[in-house]
């Protein structure tokens, strides 16, 4: 009577979570009682038939989609990952790192032909995780995202290139997962490349959480209000003579220890017309972007026109009135679009891709965050033999209800 097999303690809730329950029985048994848990409360029941009886009755249990339907992203709701804007502040985004667990109970058919549970028999499996990362068929796991990676520094879940442009009154968030790390360090530099700043913050009041820490650590987050607690150092109170910088999770205990990727931000002037995106990256973590490039807006209606017989009166002067409608316009639809066209490299263009297949997208608008979605079509990213290829996507910003005849 065992678990035998269980999902990896962190798992992709697009991806089977898969348990298999040994049970050894005289009697006859029929199912497994099966109750899934979900950040502690019971979300399903359902009864599973068991697969093999060699030596003892073997029962695979499929949770997946129970936990993937208790799990950011959700229409109703803006995921954690997204923090406030202007704002620095620390969030744990227990909405994205979904817990859970399984408890079953062995089913028999009895002497009488009835069915019951067997008294004693529930079991409850390890406490595990989920995350809505896109995984493939080659690599399922997440261990390069936590401490200690297989790989070495561990990765953020915010799956953007090592090195990014931010504007000096843009926003920027990232996602991690705090376990083995109790701190953050940002380290400011001038032109000349000399420090200006060494901030460490503390994220954590343990190095054992299972949880994801999301933060806003872009310029206008830093310079804006709200707080973070530092174990040492001082925020840069203006960006004017701060060129880049770089940020990492880590240990502090008197000194800081990096265990994480480092990431660097260059900070640089921003064009009045560009257009700044905000989506869920297929490791579940924020992605930010802003496009320079060319930017247009358009509109796309439908409708359905038609002719009508205007009324022809014999005492008027003319018989037709120059206000009767001969041609009119039935079932108006309006879609308000903004379309970019980006020059990008081909590491950039395959990171932009996840920007058309991400559910969770926002434009940002006179400083607050828009939903917005991306028009289904296609782009290219990357053409062999060309440095750089045109990044093209439609974003979808409203859709408007127009008034009918």
């Amino acid at each position: 009577m065992s678990y035998l097999y269980q999902p990896a303690r962190i798992a992709s809730s697009y991806r089977p979570l898969m348990f298999r329950n040994s049970r050894t029985t005289t009697a006859d048994a029929e199912y497994l009682i099966c109750d899934v848990y979900v950040n502690t409360s019971l979300k399903g029941t359902f009864r599973k038939p068991w697969t093999s009886s060699a030596g003892a009755y073997l029962f695979d249990v499929d949770v997946q989609s129970i936990v993937s339907r208790n799990c950011a992203p959700y229409t109703t709701a803006k995921t954690s990952i997204f923090g406030t804007l202007d704002n620095k502040e620390l969030t744990s985004s227990t909405d994205l790192l979904t817990q859970y667990y399984l408890y079953s109970e062995l089913e028999i058919r009895n002497s009488s032909g009835y069915l019951e549970t067997v008294a004693g028999s529930g079991e409850t499996s390890n406490t595990l995780y989920a995350l809505p990362s896109i995984r493939s068929l080659q690599d399922v796991s997440m261990d390069d995202y936590y401490q200690p990676s297989a790989g070495g520094d561990f990765l953020f879940l915010t799956n953007a290139p090592a090195e990014q442009n931010v504007g000096t009154d843009e926003n920027f968030f990232i996602s991690w997962m705090v376990y083995g790390t109790n701190a953050l360090n940002l380290i400011f530099y001038n032109a000349a490349g000399s420090a200006t700043h060494n901030v460490v913050v503390t994220t954590a009041s343990g190095l054992t959480d299972d949880r994801v820490a999301s933060v806003g650590i872009g310029p206008a987050n830093i310079i804006g209000t709200g707080s973070l607690t530092l174990a040492s150092g001082t925020w840069p109170t203006s960006f004017a003579s701060i060129a880049y910088y770089t940020f990492s999770a880590g240990t502090y205990s008197g000194s800081y220890t990096r265990r994480s990727e480092l990431r660097r931000l260059n900070v640089v002037p921003r064009c009045e017309w560009s257009q700044r995106v905000y989506w869920m990256g297929p490791t579940g973590g924020p992605e930010q972007y802003t496009f320079t490039g060319q930017i247009i807006r358009q509109q796309t209606d439908e409708g359905t026109v038609g002719e009508l017989a205007p009324r022809w009166d014999l005492t008027s002067t003319p018989p037709v009135q120059g206000y009767q409608r001969g041609v009119v316009k039935l079932d108006i639809e309006t879609q308000v679009e903004i379309e970019v066209l980006e020059p990008v490299d081909p590491y950039t263009g395959a990171w932009l891709r996840g920007l058309r297949s991400s559910p969770e997208v926002y434009l940002e608008v006179d400083g607050k965050y828009r939903v917005i979605t991306v028009k289904p079509g296609q782009t290219e990213y990357e053409r062999s033999r060309e440095g750089v290829s045109e990044f093209k996507a439609v974003l979808i910003v409203d859709r408007e209800s127009v008034q009918e005849i």
